[in-house]
């Protein structure tokens, strides 16, 4: 499958090209299962771990459109418990680009229309959609959807969707839609809150914001800042299946989102983490300071995409022993390595050195890019020898 680009090549937000291509498709987003559409800075995926988990462990069947993949693309496309299949994307990618001729797709249009081919040709109780960027012009927000999910929104991809949080938050809210209710995560600032419940009003439906969960309920994902995650989803639920029960606080042990605050082996202190924005290493922080107090060196291995700040990682390194640069090996779309990392490891190498017996007594995080732990979890899989 040539279909494995991770780091987004052209991003030109618009509803014009994809919209086209749909109605020339037949318009199959308009023949979906009842649909949620996430939108967040933070917390998508894992809020839509949980909620596939909560609805699974009920009996429905749910799909699901999610982004970026971690190790295949096919990952992104998962159609009532499985990812769709190398041939199954194929298909649908010949079929798509034949009725597209000179409208340029993007490549995460194409999958986006993909995604809905897929989802309108099998059946399903639930579809669940995450937004790529943004909101408002992003091109899942063609869809009609039947519950609005606003996750935790911190800064990001300010050079797309404004400078301020009220303009990011804004176009986030894009995805709002007339008479449909809308559940928002708790949020850092105050005004992204009061935006999201005046723009649900305004829209005739109503912001809902979930009970805070206890700390003391299993979850299947690691973290604090899970919690939170898990809330919105048990909301989420209570409103899709118009009851409120016990037996969705059992499932939310079962939830899986690789890539986010995951040990990698059993027998080695190593772990991944994607977080790559103001929100997400805020989230990390705290993690790792319960980590210092058990763990006396702390190591961490990092990589960034060229257009990130190197200052966010400034608080891990601070409280890290020693830091490492994970040299990706493609040219300029990732930071070289900064000045207070110890030295830099070809990524192919890198998860092979912290193996090493020296390592033992020391907790070892690859951190600062999703793309970046994407490829440390495709080599654990090689290393493991679950793939050649």
């Amino acid at each position: 499958m040539t279909y494995s680009i991770q780091v987004p090549t052209n991003i030109d937000l618009s509803l014009e090209r994809i919209s086209r291509v749909l109605q020339n498709l037949g318009n199959p987003q308009d023949k979906l299962p009842p649909i949620i559409h996430v939108a967040g800075t933070n917390g998508k995926g894992s809020t839509i771990a949980f909620l596939r988990a909560i609805l699974e462990g009920e009996g429905y069947a749910v799909h699901g459109y999610t982004s970026p993949h971690m190790m295949r693309v096919n990952e992104r496309i998962n159609i009532a418990g499985t990812h769709i299949s190398d041939d199954l994307l194929d298909a649908y990618i010949h079929h798509i680009r034949a009725v597209s001729t000179g409208l340029d797709l993007s490549y995460f249009e194409e999958l986006t229309v993909a995604a809905f081919l897929a989802f309108s040709e099998h059946p399903a109780d639930f579809c669940l959609i995450e937004v790529g960027l943004g909101g408002r012009l992003d091109a899942t927000n063609v869809i009609h959807s039947d519950l609005v999910i606003i996750t935790s929104i911190s800064y990001d991809h300010q050079n797309y969707l404004g400078e301020t949080i009220t303009e990011i938050a804004t176009e986030k809210a894009g995805i709002i839609k007339s008479n449909v209710p809308v559940i928002c995560a708790p949020q850092k600032y105050t005004a992204v809150g009061q935006l999201i419940s005046d723009k649900s009003h305004i829209m005739g439906g109503q912001a809902i914001f979930p009970t805070p969960l206890s700390g003391t309920i299993p979850l299947g994902l690691l973290g604090e800042h899970q919690y939170e995650n898990a809330a919105t989803a048990l909301k989420a639920a209570e409103i899709l299946l118009r009851e409120n029960n016990e037996n969705f606080y059992a499932h939310l042990c079962k939830a899986q989102w690789p890539g986010r605050l995951e040990k990698l082996f059993d027998t080695h202190d190593i772990w991944v983490d994607g977080a790559h924005n103001q929100g997400g290493i805020e989230a990390l922080l705290k993690e790792l300071q319960k980590w210092t107090a058990d763990k006396n060196n702390i190591i961490l291995a990092v990589s960034q995409l060229s257009n990130r700040s190197e200052e966010l990682l400034y608080p891990l390194f601070d409280i890290a022993d020693k830091v490492y640069h994970i040299d990706m090996g493609q040219g300029n779309r990732f930071r070289e390595k900064p000045p207070r990392a110890k030295k830099s490891l070809p990524l192919k190498e890198a998860l092979s050195y912290f193996m090493q017996p020296k390592y033992n007594s020391s907790r070892i995080l690859f951190t600062g890019s999703l793309y970046m732990v994407g490829e440390i979890l495709n080599i654990r899989e090689i290393i493991n020898g679950n793939i050649k």
